[in-house]
């Protein structure tokens, strides 16, 4: 990644760095605002207590400064979270415009970075992931599954390598996802949309099962699918298990 401080179009000081292993995995849009925390980190000096334009070749990036966090994936709501004491506006500008910030991403220093940014980061993922319902082997199995999903295999290359401009080009399989594109992310082998894990579709009867043989009651067990997985389907599927033993 690169960034170049200016002042009155006047270059004042450049920064690059490799992206370490863990950042290689991180979806697109997560790659991308890292880099923008990486500028604004790595020039505090100049950026803290004042106004900066930030300029971004990945136009997602202007929607999700200003949204919720809610909104957000984990690791962008940790990114967010540490952008706070920042006053920036940021803006889209085509890549063949930014010419200097990415020829120092192509061409990064080679030095020992540190790695509190990162272990910040994931820190604040991994605490969601222990946060949701799910017991350690059903995590395991949950990362098991979802490596052979058709789908959510799909689902994940896109989620790394970027989703294409034209939501024609979007395979039919993924297609429903495409609304909440910016939502999902992948945590070491699980997709979650926002903070909810996607189940496979291996699991989701055995899900739905277990959920049933709760005997929570049909709110109590509705809010615990609701706050940890996601998915009209396995909703709706709840629902009917739920009448069906009303009706029995």
């Amino acid at each position: 990644m690169g960034a170049m401080l200016i002042q009155n179009n006047k270059p004042v000081a450049y920064a690059s760095r490799s992206l370490t292993d863990a950042e290689r995995r991180y979806a697109n849009i997560e790659r991308e605002l890292i880099g923008v925390l990486f500028g604004l980190e790595r020039f505090n000096d100049y950026t803290y207590g004042k106004h900066i334009n930030v300029k971004s070749d990945h136009k997602p990036l202007e929607m999700i400064v200003r949204k919720s966090l809610g909104c957000a994936t984990p690791r962008l709501q940790r990114m967010l979270l540490r952008l706070q004491k920042y006053d920036f506006s940021l803006k889209y500008i085509p890549g063949k415009d930014l010419i200097v910030p990415d020829m120092l991403s192509r061409a990064p220093i080679k030095i020992n970075t540190n790695n509190e940014v990162e272990n910040d980061i994931e820190c604040f993922v991994n605490m969601v992931i222990r946060n949701t319902s799910m017991s350690e082997r059903n995590l395991e199995q949950i990362t098991e599954e979802t490596s052979k999903d058709g789908t959510l295999q799909t689902l994940t290359r896109l989620i790394i390598n970027g989703w294409p401009d034209d939501k024609n080009e979007v395979p039919k399989k993924v297609f429903e996802y495409w609304n909440f594109r910016d939502e999902v992310s992948n945590v070491n082998g699980i997709i979650l949309k926002r903070e909810k894990i996607i189940i496979p579709a291996s699991m989701r009867k055995n899900i739905l099962n277990k959920l049933h043989e709760g005997h929570l009651g049909i709110e109590k067990t509705r809010k615990l699918a609701r706050d940890s997985i996601f998915g009209q389907e396995l909703m709706h599927r709840l629902l009917t298990l739920f009448r069906n033993a009303v009706c029995a």
